[in-house]
């Protein structure tokens, strides 16, 4: 196993050791469905502890047959079976029962006198609307602890699939059946509108902003014109708010915008203005392409980060006309304030951008690789956190890092060949279309491998992910080579483990003023290690809250691209608004730069981790044990016995006695209190 010390990093900054190790990677014998102008996404969506795929595009050349346009949209699902058995659901051609008709009523025939069929098109099973130039994002919204999908993107031609509701739904929720299908949550309702730069930026972000227990999400994108005002910015980036698990998301105009953000005066055509100016309260700067959620400054609470394209300018300490980034510093999920820095803050467009921890100091970083409009072509910048107000300085360029700028490309920041050390790769063709890894040093240079043997693809957008569950990062990426194409390759490199880090200790949870307050020892070494804290919280009736959506029992993580809206290494406490109740809590570390995660460690280091969360009932009641059962404390009110797997095993009242056929540890929950005996 390749292992990385601190002594180590310091000696090769003073004398130039570059520890670049190649990573092998092998292609799937799998075939999956090719297209292109799409961007794909990974998540376990059907709960089984696998990672699969999901992307939308146009041509699938397995639809080119007599009677079908072959560059119709798509929707694609592909479910991981394990072994690398894939299996697909997606649109298929099906030829047509009867041939085809001439005028006079008589079957068709070809020069051979053969009938002439043609074919219709089936859509696939999963339920989830056909769209190009699209992104994805998993979001469990309704905290069921089943994967649920945002689906932003474009309507092709053909759009015959869909239902004029949905046609208006660029921007929609699929709420998971947990059984291969989704369903259009038709409670949520956003303003129709498209990702910019034609899908490739990450324009979705999800996170619980405001500590509520419910998993909120940002968009940034180009409002359609159905949507637009004369007025008003044609772009937006905004905060959608979780109503409890409810389908509905309420907007949220909480900024607070250096230079603010303004409608534009119209003038007569003798230029007087006729219309004033207006302060639009509350908006972020309006900028279309990426966005992200992170705690930049360690406090505990998700910041926002965006850039890409706006149309107008407004902040005189902005040094650029047209391309944009944006820091804003959520102020305990009650506002955000702007703190993007005053000092030369370049920024691209066509852009890609991520957060991720590049010199392992706890605090997350900002890179980015587009076109620059500032004499710099295509560029490449990487923003160390200051750990300041400013939050970052100014940014390492493409000659001091070591790799090339290109644009129309989807970043992503892991370590493939097990130095310790983050690594770039754009999941998408570089410019000579084959794939490619800038590998990480200890002196923070990068050093470009170009795969020949791998060619990859153009017009569209891969994904990382780990799909043979050996933790190690992999690459898919569709698009199109000579023809549509998907390529999923494996991280085969030899020796190479990615450790499971080590589970958080000594968790405890308490329950005050209407708040969850949780907290757990910090893991050693967790910054330099590129570590992060994911908690969850189950209540009484089995809904799941989780900050990364990841299973209780086993800790895999289910999603591929949210693992930056973690607890940063440095904070160790957490709280969520919850009802009183009875609650179990749990908390583990997971790896922003592998695909790992560690177990969750339960409150208390019980096994079952349940208490009670009911603040002014903290004396309990007392429960007599004998050996076929128990009796509550009380005067006939409803009691229920629960074993350490959560299961009802018998049920009573107060004051009676109770048989219990069960022995070991068990929960005694009483009117919303529970009291934990062994019997």
């Amino acid at each position: 196993m390749k292992k990385i010390t601190l002594f180590l990093a310091a000696l090769a900054a003073t004398i130039g050791i570059d520890t670049y190790a190649q990573t092998d990677f092998t292609l799937s014998g799998s075939t999956f469905p090719g297209t292109h102008r799409t961007s794909a996404y990974a998540a376990d969506l059907d709960n089984d502890g696998r990672m699969d795929l999901i992307y939308g595009g146009q041509l699938d050349p397995t639809l080119d047959k007599p009677g079908i346009w072959n560059w119709t949209t798509l929707s694609t699902i592909v479910w991981n079976k394990g072994a690398d058995t894939w299996t697909p659901d997606c649109l298929m051609a099906e030829q047509n029962a009867e041939p085809e008709k001439t005028d006079d009523g008589s079957d068709q025939v070809d020069e051979n006198g053969n009938p002439v069929y043609h074919w219709h098109l089936n859509g696939p099973k999963h339920g989830i609307r056909l769209s190009s130039f699209n992104q994805y994002a998993g979001i469990d919204y309704n905290n069921d602890g089943l994967v649920d999908l945002l689906v932003f993107g474009q309507d092709g031609s053909d759009d015959w699939y869909m239902s004029d509701e949905w046609k208006k739904n660029h921007l929609s929720l699929y709420r998971n059946n947990g059984n291969g299908t989704f369903t259009f949550e038709e409670n949520a309702v956003f303003p129709s509108s498209s990702p910019d730069n034609s899908g490739v930026n990450f324009s979705l972000a999800v996170a619980d902003y405001d500590r509520d227990g419910w998993v909120d999400f940002a968009v940034s994108g180009n409002l359609d014109d159905s949507e637009k005002q004369d007025t008003y910015p044609s772009r937006l980036v905004t905060i959608y708010r979780n109503d409890g698990g409810t389908g509905v998301f309420t907007r949220m105009d909480i900024a607070e915008t250096r230079g603010d953000v303004w409608t534009s005066e119209v003038k007569d055509e003798a230029g007087e203005v006729v219309t004033e100016k207006q302060k639009l309260e509350g908006w972020f700067y309006p900028i279309a392409g990426n966005v992200h959620f992170a705690d930049l400054n360690n406090d505990g609470w998700v910041d926002l980060i965006f850039d890409g394209w706006a149309d107008e300018k407004w902040d005189p300490a902005y040094i650029d006309a047209n391309n944009y980034a944006r820091v804003y510093i959520n102020q305990n999920g009650e506002k955000f304030v702007d703190r993007t820095p005053e000092n030369p803050f370049y920024t691209l467009r066509s852009s890609s951008s991520v957060v991720n921890d590049f010199d392992g100091d706890g605090y997350l970083d900002f890179f980015m690789t587009g076109w620059g409009d500032n004499g710099y072509s295509w560029n490449a910048f990487l923003y160390t956190n200051t750990q300041g107000e400013d939050v970052f300085d100014v940014p390492t360029e493409i000659d001091d890092l070591g790799l090339d700028g290109t644009e129309k490309v989807k970043t992503y920041v892991r370590d493939f060949n097990g130095d310790g050390i983050p690594d770039i790769t754009h999941a998408v063709a570089h410019n000579d279309k084959k794939l490619n890894v800038y590998y990480g040093s200890l002196t923070g240079a990068f050093t470009d491998k170009e795969y020949e043997d791998y060619p990859c693809c153009r017009d569209a957008w891969g994904v990382v992910a780990d799909f043979d569950n050996d933790g190690l990062s992999d690459i898919f990426q569709v698009g199109y080579i000579e023809s549509a194409d998907a390529k999923l390759y494996y991280n085969t490199t030899p020796d190479v483990v990615a450790e499971t880090p080590e589970a958080p200790k000594n968790v405890k949870a308490e329950y005050a003023d209407g708040k969850l307050e949780i907290s757990w020892d910090a893991v050693e070494g967790a910054a330099e290690k590129h570590l992060a804290y994911n908690v969850y919280v189950k209540n009484s009736e089995g809904k799941i809250y989780c900050i990364v959506p990841a299973d209780p029992e086993t800790g895999f993580v289910k999603v591929s691209n949210e693992r930056t809206s973690a607890l940063r290494p440095a904070v160790t406490t957490y709280s969520i608004t919850v009802p009183e109740g009875d609650y179990t809590v749990g908390v583990q570390t997971i790896s922003l730069i592998h695909e790992t995660a560690s177990a969750f460690t339960k409150a208390d280091g019980s096994l079952d981790g349940l208490f009670d969360a009911k603040a002014d009932k903290k004396a309990g009641f007392d429960v007599t044990v004998d050996a076929e059962g128990i009796v509550a404390e009380g005067c006939g009110e409803p009691v229920k016995v629960i074993d350490i797997l959560g299961r009802t095993v018998a049920e009573g009242a107060a004051g009676k006695h109770i048989d219990v056929p069960a022995d070991g540890v068990l929960i005694i929950v009483k009117d919303n209190v529970a009291k934990k005996i062994v019997k």
